[in-house]
């Protein structure tokens, strides 16, 4: 069963799974929609796209996909876990276990080749994509990039896929298990229908699944291939990673048509993230190719959000960063759309991290807003600086151009952030302060396995349930596997996982690693009281006075 759990996180796209049940809206870091679990006519469900988490604001439902399928179904867990399976292409047998995911790893690479070479023919040639072309050049992207990107297009009926599938001797169950259609009655639907496609490579240059763009304004705008997993890779990096690494430098873009847009006018080491974040796989094939990012997202607010929170990781990884700073526009596209020659002025008056940050804090008008951009972004960032001396000459920088005190900033570098509310006490006192800390650890287990020396042992041996927890996680660390949820939904630990999401939703990247510090310091010193107590009953007042200064010193 923890295989199958395994299978499916490896497996699923988190936005397309809840696109599927869900109307989403980008709303800051995370997705908004309207909760189909009690009336709501604002939306009130929030959904983090990055680890699979949801919670309602509204009815405070919340979890993971399993909790999802649940309570959209009224099923149980291992019910969740057969619908989840099913929808990915998983079987799962009456016995509650795998048989066997049909091995179609390489099969669908071939698939996934021939259609696209039949979606690129359909393109280009045929008159049923008359409206593709014409939406393309509309947009300003050349036949060029057509060709280079193997851009195609989707007949709306599905007939001309059966014809095309028969002469190539492909089963139809087979593209069932790549995503491609999916089974209405006794016919069969083509999800991506009418729409141009877009085929993603991964970094070994084959076609791991494809995104369908729409063309006559219907939503949802892109629709992607059931068991696509963007996040593993970057969008491009087949054209791109011989010109990114003869120039050790990569140009990151946010969506499909900028990555065209740069390379039309000449910039063909760029990649797009296909979204606002970078996953731990696509930093580690950016440092394969490259050791300097250069950053140019959109221009929005959450665009420069997103920016200021690459900066922050990219630099953390020892990356050097530099950021393009578009004006007037929106993104890459609409400058090439607009005024294509405004691409090289942009790439020729590129910006440092710091003064980036520096001109982003000064921007702020609001003396209350510019002390949450310290906190959010600019500590965060100042913290992640490699090496002594290059640290002490940003944060003299920052505050010789800022006018803050060093002293005042310094400060700031060692501040905590808490976080609490009634559901959270009621949870930690219901299951105590050491199963939410664990639980908390395995939905941000990348925290975990950075700071896994500090979670004491002793800590944790209080009850069984988190002596399973603990050593289950230390076990992951070891073995540097992810750890499962099926572990905390066998030990119904469901409702401490609604909570979790909550918080996880409510906290920035950058604020739980200090929100997790400080629940261990919570339990640390809860531990060192209780022996505290136990000492001045017993009159040992010499041990009692070494317990009182370790108190002290927790959280400092």
């Amino acid at each position: 069963m923890n295989d199958l759990v395994k299978k499916i996180k490896d497996a699923i796209d988190y936005y397309d799974f809840f696109s599927r049940f869900l109307r989403l809206k980008k709303v800051g870091s995370t997705h908004m929609s309207i909760c189909p679990f009690h009336p709501d006519s604002q939306p009130s469900l929030s959904v983090d796209i990055k680890k699979g988490l949801w919670y309602c604001f509204g009815c405070n439902r919340g979890g993971d996909i399993f909790n999802f399928i649940m309570e959209l179904e009224s099923c149980n867990f291992i019910d969740s876990l057969k619908y989840i399976s099913e929808l990915l292409g998983i079987e799962f047998n009456e016995n509650n276990e795998i048989i066997k995911r049909q091995d179609v790893s390489t099969v669908n690479h071939e698939v996934y080749s021939l259609l696209s070479k039949f979606y690129h023919n359909v393109l280009k040639k045929s008159s049923i994509s008359i409206n593709a072309r014409e939406y393309l050049l509309g947009r300003k992207i050349s036949m060029d990039i057509v060709e280079k990107y193997e851009l195609g297009y989707s007949p709306k009926n599905v007939e001309n896929l059966k014809i095309f599938c028969q002469k190539k001797g492909i089963n139809f169950e087979l593209l069932e298990k790549a995503g491609i259609l999916y089974r209405k009655g006794r016919d069969y639907v083509d999800i991506l229908a009418g729409r141009l496609i877009i085929p993603i490579f991964g970094p070994n240059s084959k076609i791991i699944g494809f995104a369908g763009r729409s063309i006559d304004n219907s939503e949802p705008k892109y629709i992607n291939t059931i068991g696509l997993v963007k996040n593993s890779t970057l969008y491009g990096i087949q054209i791109a990673k011989n010109y990114i690494k003869s120039t050790s430098t990569v140009i990151i873009v946010e969506g499909y048509f900028d990555a065209w847009s740069m390379h039309l006018s000449g910039y063909k080491n760029v990649v797009s993230v296909m979204g606002t974040t970078l996953s731990d796989k696509q930093v580690e094939i950016i440092k394969k190719y490259a050791n300097e990012v250069i950053i140019l997202l959109d221009t929005d607010k959450s665009g420069l959000s997103a920016t200021l929170n690459l900066v922050i990781q990219l630099v953390s990884n020892g990356l050097k960063v530099k950021i393009g700073m578009i004006e007037n526009y929106k993104d890459p596209h609409e400058v090439y759309f607009n005024e294509p020659d405004k691409i090289k002025i942009v790439m020729n008056n590129l910006i440092t991290d710091l003064d980036f940050m520096i001109s982003f804090y000064l921007n702020q008008s609001d003396v209350y807003e510019k002390q949450k951009i310290l906190e959010k972004y600019v500590v965060p960032f100042l913290s992640s600086i490699k090496g002594k001396v290059v640290k002490d000459e940003y944060i003299s920088k920052f505050c010789s151009e800022t006018f803050i005190s060093k002293k005042y900033l310094l400060k700031m570098l060692s501040k905590k952030v808490t976080f609490r509310n009634d559901s959270e006490e009621e949870i930690i006192k219901k299951y105590g302060m050491d199963v939410y800390i664990l639980v908390f650890a395995f939905v941000n287990f990348d925290i975990f396995k950075k700071n896994h020396q500090y979670f004491d042992s002793f800590l944790f041996e209080g009850k069984e349930l988190s002596k399973i927890l603990y050593k289950y996680l230390i076990e992951c660390v070891k073995s540097g596997v992810y750890p499962s949820d099926y572990i905390l939904h066998e030990n119904k630990l469901s409702e401490v996982l609604k909570i979790v999401a909550k918080i996880n939703l409510e906290l920035d990247e950058d604020q739980k690693e200090n929100f997790l510090q400080r629940l261990l310091d919570n339990l640390r010193k809860k531990n060192l009281i209780e022996e505290l107590k136990n000492l001045i009953v017993k009159g040992d007042y010499e041990k009692a006075k070494e317990i009182q200064e370790k108190l002290k010193r927790i959280g400092k």
